[in-house]
């Protein structure tokens, strides 16, 4: 059998050479890719890390903040709460009472009776809120109105404002004892002058003196046409039976 020889040319060699070199190259990059990969997966991890930790410092100091927005708030409304529980509304009676009769309230275990025009009376905050609910007619009619000094509580209560100005102008006890010595303007100038409700406190207070007892009348409010003026004033015949008896005691003078 014939010996078999192989011989190698030096272009093989010379390529086998470079193939070498070519893979030697792609083991470097692939080893170089792994190595980059690796570094990426740790800055990756440690970028996760990182925001996990100023999420959790976030988280904190919310949480931190809300806690005292909410202890600031607690104690702001504790305050006035308090303020409000100490607060003291006084109220003024808007009205004249007669024969005996009187404007009474009963607040908590407090009794409040008013009869004279411009009584004032002290009330906590409590019993404040009680009457605004329980006697919300005594406050529509101005029968009970509160003091200048309180004016913030007119718009929120509806409450009528004692001398203020946007009901016109207010009746007092100087006002009516005045009243029967009045000539005819000055009378009405009074009397348009006044808001509704103390236009009535002005005519039923007229009134009351026309039916007082016989010692105590006062004939200056016999004044018949006073009482036509009053009348005329109230589109009202409330003085009709006094003009008719002041007529009919006149016919009796003269027939005498």
């Amino acid at each position: 059998m014939a010996k078999t020889t192989t011989k190698t040319t030096t272009t093989e060699v010379g390529v086998n050479k470079n193939i070498n070199e070519t893979d030697d190259k792609i083991q470097a990059l692939f080893s170089m890719m792994e190595k980059l990969q690796k570094e990426n997966e740790e800055l990756k991890s440690k970028i996760e890390q990182v925001n996990n930790e100023e999420r959790k410092l976030e988280n904190q100091q919310s949480q931190t903040s809300s806690a005292v927005d909410n202890d600031y708030t607690n104690r702001l409304l504790e305050t006035l709460v308090n303020n409000k529980m100490n607060q003291e509304v006084t109220i003024v009676h808007g009205t004249q009472m007669f024969g005996g009769l009187t404007t009474c309230m009963v607040l908590g275990n407090m009794e409040v009776v008013l009869t004279n025009l411009g009584e004032y009376k002290t009330l906590t905050w409590q019993q404040f809120e009680e009457m605004v609910g329980k006697y919300r007619g005594f406050i529509d009619a101005g029968i009970i109105k509160v003091t200048p000094a309180q004016r913030d509580l007119c718009a929120k209560y509806q409450i009528q404002c004692y001398e203020d100005g946007d009901f016109g102008n207010v009746i007092t006890t100087d006002i009516l004892n005045k009243l029967p010595d009045m000539n005819e303007n000055e009378l009405v100038k009074c009397y348009q002058g006044l808001s509704e409700n103390d236009q009535k406190v002005v005519l039923n207070y007229w009134l009351g003196q026309c039916y007082a007892r016989p010692e105590e009348k006062d004939k200056r409010f016999y004044n018949r046409y006073k009482l036509e003026l009053l009348n005329k004033l109230s589109n009202s015949q409330i003085f009709s039976n006094m003009i008719a008896d002041i007529n009919a005691d006149e016919q009796r003078a003269r027939t005498q």
